[in-house]
């Protein structure tokens, strides 16, 4: 919706009334306005308009005397079309770029004669009858009253023009959009009996603008510098949902932090180990709200230790032999100094990427072997820990990790053991005694870090698991015990994250299979390279038909026809220094015989006895110029092949 604003301000060529519309404009962040009675004269309305509204696209009205309305608007924002212009009002189409939304506002300023006022209610008449479906909004100083509730001080306004206004408005079938502020938007500003006041501004709609934005209403604001009250309108006000709690590792410098931690953590709680933890760690979050809230902003403080500082340094120089302005300034620098580490610290824990760039251990994935139901003589999963296993195991963890779902760092635990030593203990004791985990405790939060600058699938985003600070105690305590018997239970293939083996092993034993694969006086072979992903949909299976000789006299399918211009063993070397297979998307088959055919499943085991006994080389198809060749079964492509050295053509 767009942030508009409608104001009588009685007049514009005032310094304090330009202030009022600037406060006005940046207190609500508008994007559209519309201001009468400005009594601004025409050759000073540009001089006016620059001052208050720079950057602003404008539309004055100076049919009437004095300039009676006036509109401003954003053009980065909103575009404006003017579509009918009268001496009590402009009519207008309201486009909202970033929303791409569209409505109609009639902006009016209603003379306080009855008969122009009647002229009013026809042209708005027939105004209505022009518009279909559109959102309409008419807003402005009607200068007429609907009710005598609408008018307070003196005898109601009983006059004919307050039963025509309100016959009008039910005739058009215009609604009261709902407001709050003010009930009376206008006053004369007298005193004792003379006082009255009167609700003269207001906003109608119509049905297709509380479709578009039922939750729609406009505020009644203080009038400021005019008898006026402003009137904005206001979108639907999404509900807030409350800040997610996160410990700050510098709340542990503040001055009480363990004393408030203590006089809520000695509450007794009835229940497990698990659940007691919970409810206590529960408990503290309020606590360390109020302690972190009265330190207020961090960086003002810093800013204001550092004024307080320089004066009490300027003092000292000017009266140089004042012991209390020397002690002063040794304050001063402490308060200084300690507001800095402050704002370092929660700058510190914030700027902690590693999370982000590496990823959890949990993301790591290793080839186990079954393991055995039955365990080797002394060995035993619910071996009780010992609390200083438990805490090695905490204190392990950086400092500055990510938080997971309950918001506590691993910092507010170190700082804290000898407060909550018992509980998180006897917390972890319970899960390996019991091999249970509390909901609470187990939840994880899932976060998705963008790979790329515009990320528009899935695949773009890296996804972070935020674990809680006693979950991660309990893996690193069974991590360290799998670390003692890891190589046996990893299959000897595997060799990354594996104590005692290294990734290159593969490397360079794959390096030395393809040293020479390309000599030409070497037997035909061929290897198979498979990119293995987690998304199993990535994986294409490779389809095959029973290989038999080629009969078709077509040359651009028969790859004995290509290589008949050259000799036996003279095939075009494609310069790739391996040959390795890739599934390839499978064509659509045009006869049903070959999409039977297609349908049959690959077999890598056929396909090596294929290619040892030499019926895979009739399938052989040559692109020249493209990397490798594509085999083909009967005219039909089914795979691609990329090689070192191609095979020989046989006889025919």
């Amino acid at each position: 919706m767009i942030k508009a604003a409608s104001w009588n301000v009685r007049g514009l060529n005032g310094v304090a009334q330009q202030r009022s519309v600037v406060q006005l404009v940046r207190e609500f962040q508008l994007q559209f306005l519309r201001l009468v009675e400005t009594r601004v004269r025409v050759q000073n309305v540009v001089t006016v308009q620059n001052s208050i509204l720079q950057n602003w696209s404008r539309f004055t009205d100076y049919n009437g005397p004095g300039g009676r309305i006036w509109l401003a608007w954003l053009p980065s924002e909103v575009e404006v079309d003017i579509l009918q212009v009268d001496n009590q009002y402009i009519h207008c189409k309201v486009t909202n770029k970033k929303e791409h939304t569209k409505c109609l506002i009639t902006m009016l300023y209603g003379e306080y004669d009855l008969i122009p006022r009647k002229s009013l209610c026809r042209c708005i008449e027939q105004l209505a009858t022009d518009i279909c479906d559109d959102p309409w909004l008419i807003t402005g100083d009607f200068n007429a009253v609907i009710d005598d509730s609408e008018v307070s001080g003196t005898a109601a306004d009983t006059s004919q023009s307050m039963t025509e206004f309100r016959e009008c408005v039910t005739k058009l079938e215009l609604l009261h959009l709902p407001f709050t502020g003010a009930p009376f938007t206008w006053h004369n500003c007298s005193e004792g009996g003379r006082s009255l006041w009167k609700r003269l501004d207001r906003m109608l709609v119509n049905e297709n603008w509380l479709a578009i934005w039922p939750l729609s209403k406009y505020l009644c604001s203080a009038p400021r510098t005019s008898d006026h009250t402003p009137l904005i309108i206001q979108g639907e006000q999404g509900h807030m949902a409350a800040s997610i709690f996160r410990f700050e590792n510098f709340m542990t410098e503040i001055p009480g932090f363990l004393s408030s931690i203590q006089d809520t953590w000695k509450h007794h709680v009835v229940g497990a180990a698990m659940y007691t933890l919970t409810r206590k760690l529960k408990a503290l979050k309020p606590v360390l709200r109020g302690l972190r809230k009265r330190q207020g902003d961090l960086a003002h403080n810093v800013h204001m230790a550092e004024k307080f500082l320089s004066a009490a340094q300027t003092l000292n120089q000017k009266y140089q032999d004042d012991n209390v302005l020397i002690l002063l300034e040794k304050c001063c620098g402490i308060v200084y100094c300690k507001a800095v580490a402050l704002e370092v610290n929660k700058l510190q824990q914030r700027a902690k990427l590693s999370w982000i760039k590496g990823g959890t251990s949990a993301q790591r994935f290793s080839s186990v072997r079954s393991m055995q139901e039955e365990l080797p003589k002394g060995c035993s999963k619910s071996r009780i820990q010992k609390r200083q296993e438990i805490k090695d195991a905490l204190f392990d963890i950086d400092e500055d990790s990510a938080p997971g779902s309950d918001g506590f760092l691993s910092g507010f635990f170190k700082s804290a053991w000898a407060v909550i030593m018992d509980d998180f203990c006897s917390a972890v004791h319970d899960f390996f005694y019991h091999s249970r985990m509390l909901k609470q405790l187990n939840t994880t939060l899932l976060v998705l870090v963008p790979k790329v600058n515009k990320p528009v699938k899935v695949g773009d985003f890296r996804p972070i698991a935020f674990c809680n600070v006693i979950y991660k105690v309990i893996n690193k305590i069974m991590v360290k015990r799998m670390q003692l018997v890891l190589d046996k239970l990893i299959v000897s293939t595997q060799n990354a994250f594996v104590p005692g083996r290294s990734i290159s092993t593969n490397v360079l034993l794959a390096q030395e299979l393809l040293s020479g694969y390309n000599q030409k006086k070497l037997p035909p072979r061929c290897m198979i390279k498979v990119d293995l992903q987690m998304d199993e949909n990535s994986l294409c299976s490779l389809t095959h038909t029973t290989p038999k000789t080629h009969t078709s006299s077509n040359t651009s399918h028969a790859p004995a026809a290509m290589a008949d211009d050259r000799e036996d063993g003279e095939l075009e070397d494609s310069g790739h220094g391996a040959v390795s297979a890739t599934p390839a998307t499978l064509p659509t088959a045009e006869s049903d015989s070959t999409m039977a055919k297609l349908k049959a499943k690959f077999n890598l085991k056929e396909f090596f006895e294929l290619a040892s006994q030499g019926h895979l080389r009739w399938g052989l198809r040559i692109h020249g110029g493209v990397e490798g060749f594509e085999t083909t079964m009967d005219g039909e492509a089914w795979g691609r092949v990329r090689i070192g050295r191609p095979w020989r053509t046989p006889p025919r």
